[in-house]
């Protein structure tokens, strides 16, 4: 078996997927000194190659090792903290019911929402944006600046 269907069958069955290329790197770099090693010792390039990547063990059985110590780690501190300000946030809604927009209901409603969209914001890889990261910040500095500007003309407006 050549290195890049070894690198391969190893990667197949790591889940997670960002770390798929640093192991692939990590685990070349093995082979090929190892390489060297049979190459120095007198062994054609082909048969080290071979000696190689067969002395790094059976591809799938790495493969699901790595798999076991790379999978990403929920954080539970983080979870804690958001249970309890959820819940605050809830009995702050309930004790304030003074105002129309803070009943039951819309709590309810809107609390599956926000959860949905945090459990989505806290797993969403940042780095595929990076390259739109001007282009976004000039657009949210337009719109908070059209809010800002619009908040004050309807202000004056109501005056």
């Amino acid at each position: 078996m050549d290195i890049k269907n070894f690198l391969d069958n190893v990667c197949k069955e790591i889940k997670y997927k960002p770390v798929r290329e640093s192991i692939s790197k990590e685990l070349e770099l093995h082979i090929q000194e190892i390489k060297e090693e049979y190459i120095n010792k007198g062994i054609a390039t082909k048969e080290a190659e071979e000696k190689a990547v067969a002395q790094m063990g059976v591809a799938e059985e790495i493969g699901k090792k790595l798999n076991k110590i790379h999978k990403p780690k929920l954080d539970w501190k983080l979870l804690v903290l958001t249970i309890i300000l959820l819940g605050f946030g809830i009995l702050v809604a309930i004790l304030k019911r003074e105002t129309k927009s803070y009943t039951i209901e819309n709590i309810l409603l809107y609390m599956p929402v926000g959860i949905a969209l945090g459990v989505s914001i806290y797993f969403f890889d940042y780095r595929k944006i990076k390259k739109f990261s001007n282009i976004i910040w000039i657009i949210a500095s337009i719109i908070m600046v059209l809010s800002t500007i619009t908040r004050n003309t309807v202000s004056n407006l109501m005056d």
